[in-house]
């Protein structure tokens, strides 16, 4: 008898015991378990992207392009000026699973499962996308959109007793304005002689003769010269002429200048004179975009 009762002690003993390791005698639900199928719906849907132009970006690039003619030199606002179309859209999530807020990051928004935007301005843009799910959850994407710059024009300048950059009857050299923004990475500018008016190849030492001889000037919006370039460096295409500006002459945003104009032989130096008006061409082009070496 008392082996017996002595056993009963000791089971008892053991059901208290493995009462305290297990919590008692409350049961252990599915709900409590992780990974049985009451996850947050948001943890449950994979991953989703922006894309552009059918492909899934972190970042892309666009440009912006403008017509500059001799009407509006220094009137950028009034040029002819055309961007792309750019598509976006989402990939990972289908139309139904939320509502879609788009904010391209120029002041303008959208929303809709698909949403197409044009920037009308240079620059450096983030582009946000913002998804509410039926479950009451929010998600944002981004990405970063690199607006370029591109102009291009012609245009002619007196070539008969030009003294150079002093303006003199406002004839002596033009000048265009082109806007820069912030964090710009380069800007070129280039001129080139038209086909119909190409140069005469100056005598060497060229000291009378050659024709289409003209120089160029980048500026600061403020005025300063940030880069030159002069025809007598290329004496058989005197008109080909090319500026280049890096970041770190690209600091202070606002309209730069490109001045183009003739030189004329004599007290100032140099060495070619126009035997008339000087038509060429000449592009402008502003990166954003660039890629890490």
């Amino acid at each position: 008898m008392r082996r017996i009762l002595t056993l009963l002690l000791a089971c008892a003993l053991l059901t208290i015991l493995f009462a305290g390791c297990t919590g008692g005698n409350d049961e252990v639900s599915g709900d409590d378990l992780p990974g049985t199928g009451n996850e947050n719906e948001k943890d449950s849907r994979g991953p989703f992207f922006i894309t552009a132009r059918g492909n899934r970006i972190y970042e892309t690039e666009t440009v912006v392009n403008e017509v500059i003619t001799p009407g509006d030199r220094e009137a950028p606002a009034s040029r002819q000026r055309t961007s792309e179309l750019l598509a976006f859209g989402i990939d990972g999530l289908e139309e139904d699973e939320g509502s879609f807020g788009w904010d391209f990051g120029d002041g303008t928004s959208d929303t809709g499962f698909f949403a197409d935007h044009a920037y009308a301005l240079p620059g450096i843009f983030t582009l946000s996308l913002t998804v509410d799910f039926g479950d009451g959850t929010s998600e944002k994407k981004s990405a970063v959109i690199y607006v370029n710059y591109h102009a291009e024009g012609k245009d002619t300048v007196s070539g008969i007793g030009c003294p150079g950059y002093d303006k003199i009857n406002d004839d002596d050299y033009w000048e265009y304005l082109f806007p820069i923004g912030e964090n710009a990475w380069n800007a070129t500018v280039k001129t080139w002689a038209d086909p119909s008016d190409s140069p005469a190849i100056p005598p060497t030492p060229p000291a009378t003769g050659g024709d289409n001889d003209i120089a160029l000037e980048a500026c600061s919006p403020s005025g300063e010269v940030l880069g030159s370039s002069d025809g007598e460096k290329n004496k058989e295409k005197p008109s080909d002429e090319e500026v280049r500006l890096k970041q770190g002459k690209l600091g202070e945003p606002g309209d730069y200048i490109a001045r183009i104009g003739c030189f004329d032989a004599g007290p100032l130096g140099h060495s070619y004179t126009n035997t008339g008006d000087v038509a060429y061409f000449f592009s402008i082009t502003v990166n954003y975009y660039h890629k890490e070496e």
